[in-house]
């Protein structure tokens, strides 16, 4: 079990990055941009510098050297300790096997539309279902590509979030399918129940 006190999912993400070479956050974070399932957006320098500081207080990286390009500031070169080793192994295990469920905002708010008529849902569900297909396009291509040029592991998160992204898609789509027909949102009352607060 991983005693690791970084609960961030970038802790797992940068000590992975430094298990294949070492390196400085600038260049982790660009390889978690590549290859892991982080998206562009999503990994923050400051998040990122946050966690590679706790790591390195709790001893599962270290620091090799800086080094300084240009009239760059100078960037600390880290690599993982055999402790950090040891702590990866234990969170792989801990956050492959263990199916932790966070709920995220979207099917937190399905129950609240009901509130909402049936045409404003429906362009609701839309827009997000068009949105989710234009991002899906663009992913595709953008993986097709790297298929080319990155060892098909590094990609496996991408290929989870398009299988996730694809499923929504096709969800939605029963989804309208139900609003176009008319299909009632909710069940009809109980018996005696009519009009009650």
């Amino acid at each position: 079990m991983s005693q690791l006190r970084v609960r961030s999912l970038l802790a797992p993400a940068v000590l992975a990055a430094l298990q294949i070479e070492p390196a400085h956050p600038y260049m982790i974070a660009a390889r978690l941009r590549a290859h892991g399932g982080h998206q562009p957006g999503r990994v923050k320098i400051g998040s990122l510098y946050a966690v590679v500081r706790s790591l390195h207080r709790h001893g599962l990286i270290r620091a090799v050297h800086t080094e300084r390009q240009d009239n760059r500031p100078r960037r600390t070169v880290y690599e993982i300790t055999e402790r950090g080793r040891v702590e990866l192994r234990d969170r792989i295990n801990e956050l492959v096997q263990v199916s932790e469920y966070e709920l995220p905002a979207f099917p937190a708010v399905l129950a609240t539309l009901v509130v909402l008529g049936p045409g404003e849902v429906s362009g609701l569900l839309r827009r997000r279902r068009d949105a989710l297909q234009t991002h899906l396009v663009a992913a595709r291509t953008a993986l097709a590509s790297a298929r080319n040029q990155v060892p098909w592991l590094l990609l496996a998160a991408r290929e989870y979030d398009l299988a996730l992204r694809a499923s929504e898609v096709d969800w939605l789509d029963t989804v309208l399918r139900r609003l176009t027909r008319g299909r009632p949102a909710l069940p009809p009352a109980p018996a005696g129940l009519e009009g009650a607060a």
